[in-house]
């Protein structure tokens, strides 16, 4: 099998930016859409290089699930759009993250990144 051409490479990682910019966009009616596609091609990446592309800081994808996350602490205990899709981003930067090291530095520059992990993991503790 051959390594998929510098051109190919970049029409995927445009349609990943694309993806990312419908998941950023609070009026956008294909948002929570675009957050499946991206899970479905995060699940299917045949190597940790696609993850490290899709994390690095040459795409917003780990600010904009951070931001996204915001959004769903915010919301929790609402039943709001933003509340049901908590798996998803989590999962999201479970995989970014576990999966490719040198995505941390990209995440943790984002200002609020731990903080809402942090209360994430709080509030799913809390009885």
């Amino acid at each position: 099998m051959t390594a998929p051409s510098a051109e190919a490479e970049s029409r995927v990682m445009a349609k990943v930016k694309a993806v990312v910019g419908l998941i950023g966009d609070k009026e956008s009616s294909e948002r929570w859409e675009a957050l499946a596609r991206l899970r479905l091609y995060c699940e299917g990446a045949s190597s940790s290089e696609e993850l490290e592309a899709i994390g690095s800081k040459k795409t917003p994808t780990l600010k904009t699930l951070v931001d996204l996350l915001d959004e769903v602490v915010c919301s929790l205990g609402s039943r709001s759009p933003e509340e049901r899709v908590l798996g998803d981003v989590l999962w999201l930067l479970e995989c970014l993250l576990c999966s490719v090291t040198t995505n941390h530095k990209t995440f943790l520059k984002q200002p609020r990144a731990m903080p809402l992990m942090l209360e994430v993991l709080r509030r799913a503790t809390d009885p």
